[in-house]
């Protein structure tokens, strides 16, 4: 039987995660778990080397069940990421669901302006992945999706995507002095993913092995306007940007309908007791707490422990 009460369970994500590893690593009657574990059936079968990633391409952790980021890497779970530069030997992305607790100052000067005074902007910052600089220049990404910017040629269609556009600082101060943008329209990116150009160790690999799929063109300006919405990260925001994230994450599946989003409210803010899931997916060894529950609560502790320090997890 289960012997955890649902009443506890939220009190023992640590026991839990100690469980789950060692139900799929150590050996029990047969094979690890992690051995007999089975992805979507698109996955099954899959040929790497037939898989082209482009920059402009936008990617979303694996549906899969259990989420290949429960143990390790859980900012990929549920995660949409952006293709910037694939080059011979390297590839480089961005994740676009994680907002931090900083932003970035814009100065606007008196001549700039419309009243003629100094103002100083500040974009939110969020988190692109762990490779911070190229060179001695940090690595920071200023997008937009704004039909006025582009006919403006603010900034550069980002690979074949030309939905989603690159610019720079300078153009975001100009824009915004010039009254054709605001704020709102920029989403600014600190860091970047550094993908090493390998079959099966780098993106053209993550994709084959269906620990990311390949998100819809015709979805970017949606799913990009969803995530605009997230807020600059504090205990306060701290559910109510993961709930977003995760329906834009879930908006990116090819069959997603509206009844998804009444399901997703259910399960936050992110508890693992009360988790609605599939019906048949298995629960974590001996307890009351299914796989997906203990997947998203990961991703929970992951954002409050690197942006939050962990102290403000259970707000």
């Amino acid at each position: 039987g289960r012997d955890c009460d649902e009443d506890e369970s939220d009190n023992m994500f640590d026991d839990l995660m100690l469980r789950e590893w060692a139900e799929q690593h150590l050996l029990f009657d047969g094979p690890p778990l992690f051995l007999q574990e089975k992805k979507p059936d698109w996955i099954t079968g899959h040929n790497i080397e037939e898989v082209t990633i482009q920059a402009g391409d936008i990617l979303r952790g694996s549906s899969a069940k259990p989420s290949p980021f429960l143990l390790t890497d859980q900012e990929y779970h549920k995660s949409l990421i952006l293709v910037m530069q694939v080059e011979p030997n390297y590839a480089i992305g961005v994740l676009l669901n994680h907002p931090t607790t900083k932003t970035e100052e814009v100065e606007l000067s008196s001549d700039d302006t419309f009243f003629h005074e100094a103002i100083d902007v500040h974009l939110p910052v969020r988190y692109g992945g762990d490779f911070d600089f190229i060179g001695d220049e940090p690595t920071l990404f200023v997008l937009h999706t704004s039909s006025t910017l582009r006919e403006a040629d603010v900034g550069e269609p980002v690979g074949y995507n030309d939905e989603i556009w690159s610019c720079s600082m300078k153009d975001v101060a100009n824009s915004i002095a010039a009254g054709i943008a605001t704020m709102e329209d920029f989403m600014v990116i600190r860091g970047c993913i550094l993908w090493e150009k390998d079959i099966e160790g780098g993106i053209q690999g993550g994709v084959g092995n269906g620990n990311f799929e390949f998100v819809d063109q015709d979805k970017t300006k949606e799913i990009l306007s969803l995530l605009a919405s997230q807020k600059v990260l504090s205990s306060k925001t701290l559910n109510s940007n993961l709930k977003i994230a995760t329906t834009a994450w879930s908006l990116a599946e090819d069959d997603y309908s509206d009844e998804e989003d009444e399901e997703l409210g259910s399960s936050f803010p992110f508890d693992i007791t009360g988790h609605v899931g599939d019906e048949f997916e298995r629960y974590v060894f001996k307890s009351n707490v299914k796989i997906s529950a203990l997947s998203d609560h990961a991703l929970k502790t992951w954002v409050a422990t690197y942006f939050l320090k962990g102290s403000e997890l259970h707000p």
